[in-house]
């Protein structure tokens, strides 16, 4: 699957060595996203954080709106290559259990992976970056509603949408409130959300009647 290049700068890098500074730049992006709200980062906080002059940014990224438009995208790309990769509509049917398990492992892998870009996942009203959380929240969604719709085809698309729309508010809460890796409280946690969510999907999709 392809999808559109991550880079929303003027200028595309060719270059293993560019791409290695675009990729920095990124990467220390999303550190200062989760120390920080993205009204508080300037462009020179985040040259400053990636060890890279402003001109090196400006070579890629036209302002600071394309460095976080090019960061959503980058997370969203990695999240449905990591959702196509590990879950499918055949899983789903056979054990909704496990697929929910592999869904919330995987999405916290690659949060993870890109310094827990958790600004995803929170409700927020920052200007921009509310419709990027939307935007890679609506693919996933999408994703897993296609999934959803493969495996049983015996639901309603309305009451579908309406199981994955409930299910999408608690998921997102509890990504929000996920204990940091390593942390004794993570396996925990991890066993109330399946303790919470997977019964709710295991009624809402095998009922025929809904």
């Amino acid at each position: 699957m392809e999808y559109a290049s991550t880079i929303r700068g003027p200028k595309t890098p060719s270059q293993n060595r560019s791409r290695a500074k675009v990729d920095r730049i990124l990467f220390e992006t999303a550190g200062l996203l989760g120390e920080s709200s993205q009204s508080q980062i300037s462009v020179r906080d985040i040259a400053k954080r990636a060890g890279v002059s402003l001109g090196t940014i400006y070579q890629f990224f036209d302002n600071r709106s394309a460095i976080f438009e090019a960061l959503a995208e980058r997370f969203r790309v990695a999240l449905l290559d990591a959702v196509d990769n590990e879950l499918s509509p055949e899983l789903a049917r056979q054990d909704i259990e496990k697929y929910f398990e592999h869904l919330l492992h995987t999405v916290d892998r690659v949060q993870i992976a890109h310094r827990g870009f958790v600004c995803i996942w929170r409700l927020t009203n920052a200007p921009g970056m509310a419709d990027l959380a939307i935007d890679v929240r609506s693919s996933l969604m999408k994703r897993i509603d296609t999934h959803m719709a493969i495996a049983f085809p015996h639901i309603k698309k309305a009451s579908r949408r309406l199981t994955l729309t409930v299910f999408e508010g608690a998921f997102v809460s509890v990504m929000v409130t996920m204990p940091p890796k390593g942390s004794r409280k993570r396996k925990a946690h991890f066993k109330a959300i399946r303790d919470l969510l997977v019964p709710y999907l295991r009624q809402r999709f095998a009922d025929p009647e809904t």
